[in-house]
């Protein structure tokens, strides 16, 4: 199958730009190719308003945060935690 382009991705999966054509359902193989990892996903949505290629989004079979090797925020974080970065700040320290 031709490459995709992925346009988000978070632990359960992703988004990609993909110009073969799938179906919803289909197991497809993901490989992270700065890793060289591969995981075993299925196609969860394809949204076609984009005809030469459509996102797609691919659902791992089991969540797996390290797959892309990127830190995702806790659950319970938000904007509102101590850690967040504010603009405010960063005007405040000029």
């Amino acid at each position: 199958m031709k490459p995709g382009h992925t346009r988000a991705i978070s632990a359960h999966g992703a988004l990609i730009l993909l110009s073969a054509q799938v179906y919803r359902g289909q197991r497809l193989t993901l490989s992270n190719v700065q890793t060289k990892a591969a995981l075993e996903c299925v196609v969860a949505h394809i949204d076609r308003h984009q005809r030469d290629q459509p996102q797609v989004g691919v659902e791992f079979m089991l969540p797996n945060p390290m797959f892309w090797h990127v830190a995702f925020p806790p659950r319970d974080w938000t904007p509102r935690h101590p850690d967040a970065k504010s603009r405010v700040k960063a005007r405040e320290s000029s």
